[in-house]
């Protein structure tokens, strides 16, 4: 770590973190932001990446990531849930009608993100114990970006997590539907090596990400 350990009870020196692409951009900047403004002493060095980052490897600090982490090396603090729901543009959902139950998007034009594209696949809903459907998606691409942009311009369903589709949803592009179905929900945590001690730099801004979001009652409850 950048700083040591203990040593001092104000942030500052630098600390790296690292999140997903468009959570990152969303709702960890705004708490860096923050940081930075109230600490003068602190730097951060923020990686925004779909990647899984290493963190002893790559000398980063912590990490966010939404589902259960597989890295037994690490711990974690939950600081919250994200919902997968489904979104489509109002234009396609008028010209195609909107499907009422989940087993109607076998009929509709499914877009997928996916990188290792396949003529079918499986659309699940509910979590294990939720919905499954064998589907033919007509769009495979590797971004979600893409996918959500590709939706806009009327190509079909899409599905994302909460979060990623919220700045659509807010802008009347995209509509999210199937709204009484059980939505498959996935944690949010924070990662930071096991061996270490936390720093004064990691521990206020674990505390700054869960301030955030019980201001708002939930993750899961803003972002849905």
């Amino acid at each position: 770590m950048a700083i040591a350990q203990g040593a001092r009870t104000a942030p500052q020196g630098v600390l790296s973190i690292t999140a997903p692409v468009i959570f990152g951009r969303v709702h960890v900047l705004p708490v860096v932001t923050e940081l930075l403004r109230a600490w003068p002493q602190l730097n951060i060095r923020l990686f925004l990446t779909d990647r899984v980052v290493h963190l002893v490897e790559e000398g980063v600090d912590l990490a966010i990531r939404i589902a259960p982490p597989q890295d037994s090396a690490l711990k974690m603090q939950k600081i919250g849930e994200v919902q997968k729901i489904f979104v489509a543009s109002p234009a396609y959902l008028k010209k195609h009608g909107e499907p009422q139950v989940f087993e109607d998007l076998a009929t509709h034009s499914l877009i997928e993100v996916n990188e290792y594209a396949a003529g079918y696949s499986e659309w699940r809903q509910g979590g294990k114990s939720g919905f499954s459907i064998k589907v033919s998606p007509r769009l495979f691409v590797n971004s979600v970006d893409a996918a959500l942009t590709a939706a806009t311009e009327d190509l079909g369903i899409v599905t994302a997590l909460s979060y990623q589709t919220h700045q659509f949803v807010e802008n009347g592009q995209l509509r999210r539907i199937l709204t009484d179905t059980p939505a498959s929900v996935l944690p949010v945590f924070i990662l930071f090596p096991a061996k270490e001690r936390q720093s004064v730099n990691v521990r206020t801004f674990v505390s700054a990400m869960k301030d955030r979001f019980m201001a708002k009652r939930s993750l899961k409850a803003h972002l849905t």
